[in-house]
């Protein structure tokens, strides 16, 4: 028979079941509306119920997710305007911390951001899903780290929590269709030279122009079923 988990043991399994669930969510890995269960969070991590139980209120707490029957909790729904306005935050949070970043490069974290690039293009250009949306959250917070700004960082992950899901209206089309890999190149560069104002624009660049593609994409969707709703009533 087992020993049970010491009380610093179960903590830790808590806490990384929690920053699990967070990153798949800031990472676009679960679909707007999903309903996700202990059961299947557990299966999905390998844990017990338990752990999961606690990430998911914390989860609920911040807005993240939203409480649902059965202890269920469900992808909160996104709309053509919470994804202009999480936008606007994102440009506002993430331009203060990709500036701030490049005024703080050294030759290790130059490095570390072009592994971070190099690893995102290999998962775009094998079409590995997965790998893909994590690739585009390690490559934005391997920059941001740079910031030395732990509370900024916080207020970003937030908002990657709120709207992590915007990510799944850009594949595939979206990501065919502009491979950012130039950009992020020019990205990495620029932090090398300790560009702030450069690594800045170019950043924004690319998350206005891939939030603003997402938001007119899903009010597009949702006006054609709203067309096609009208025609058969």
């Amino acid at each position: 028979m087992g020993c049970p988990l010491s009380t610093a043991e179960d903590s830790f399994a808590h806490q990384r079941v929690y920053l699990e669930l967070q990153a798949a969510l800031a990472a676009g890995r679960f679909t707007p509306g999903q309903r996700l269960t202990l059961r299947s969070c557990a299966d999905m991590l390998g844990v017990s119920p338990m752990p999961v139980r606690d990430a998911l209120r914390r989860l609920v707490a911040e807005g993240a997710l939203i409480g649902a029957a059965n202890r269920s909790v469900r992808v909160p729904e996104l709309t053509r305007a919470k994804i202009l306005e999480m936008r606007d935050v994102r440009l506002a949070l993430e331009g203060l911390a990709a500036e701030r970043a490049a005024m703080n490069a050294t030759e290790p974290a130059v490095r570390e951001l072009e592994a971070a690039a190099e690893a995102l293009y290999e998962a775009r250009r094998s079409r590995h899903l997965v790998a893909d949306m994590e690739g585009v959250r390690r490559f934005h917070f391997t920059l941001y780290a740079s910031a030395g700004m732990p509370s900024l960082l916080d207020l970003i992950g937030s908002a990657w929590l709120r709207v992590g899901t915007y990510r799944q209206l850009l594949y595939p089309d979206y990501v065919s269709q502009r491979d950012g890999r130039d950009t992020r190149q020019r990205i990495v560069a620029a932090f090398a030279a300790r560009d702030g104002t450069a690594v800045r624009s170019l950043l924004c660049g690319q998350i206005a122009d891939s939030m603003t593609w997402a938001a007119n994409r899903l009010g597009e969707s949702k006006s054609s079923t709203r067309s096609s709703t009208t025609a058969h009533s």
